[in-house]
């Protein structure tokens, strides 16, 4: 199985503390939460 990059990007003034919880919600997200288990998941993200 190939590594699969998932790019976030949002758009907007975030505080630090946004950016923590735009994260942690894609994190628990349950297509990452299978494909992080085989280590194959790469996540960016990209805030503008």
């Amino acid at each position: 199985m190939k590594q699969i990059t998932v790019d976030v990007t949002a758009r907007g003034g975030f505080s630090g503390e946004d950016k923590k919880s735009i994260e942690d919600g894609a994190k628990r997200s349950p297509v990452r939460y299978v494909f992080s288990k085989s280590g194959l998941l790469k996540t960016n993200f990209h805030y503008e």
